[in-house]
């Protein structure tokens, strides 16, 4: 499994959230975040200022190995504009995703399309009847 983050422009969160969903990928975590790094110079009514903080969302996603790439190309496609600043994609490795709520504390993660950790899987075997 691989864990997505993006970190887009808040007026672009739903161009992504779209194009994601018709990829088929459906449970997203968006946040809002400021985003601290390059010093923007910008001018009001003639008078610069210096940007420390910009707001910006974060949205992060699980998916299996195979599907990473294309949802990062997808995300890549819904916001390229030619700009430096249009987003940042992180894709990193997890181990595995545990659903705490509910009865079906044994069944594998259901998470965008009901994907497996091998570990997982191999560990807990399939959901017990009667729980």
């Amino acid at each position: 499994m691989k864990k997505v983050e993006a970190l887009i422009p808040a007026f672009q969160v739903d161009v992504v959230t779209d194009a994601l969903r018709k990829q088929g990928v459906e449970d997203m975590v968006i946040s809002e975040v400021l985003e601290s790094g390059r010093s923007r110079a910008r001018a009001y009514r003639g008078v610069k200022y210096a940007v420390d903080y910009t707001p910006e969302i974060q949205l992060e996603t699980v998916v299996s190995d195979e599907l990473a790439t294309s949802t990062s190309n997808c995300i890549v496609a819904a916001l390229r504009t030619g700009s430096f600043e249009d987003a940042k994609i992180v894709v990193t490795a997890v181990e595995a995703v545990v659903e705490i709520g509910g009865r079906e504390h044994d069944r594998a993660p259901t998470w965008n399309a009901d994907i497996r950790s091998a570990s997982w899987a191999g560990k807990s075997g399939e959901a017990r009847s009667g729980v």
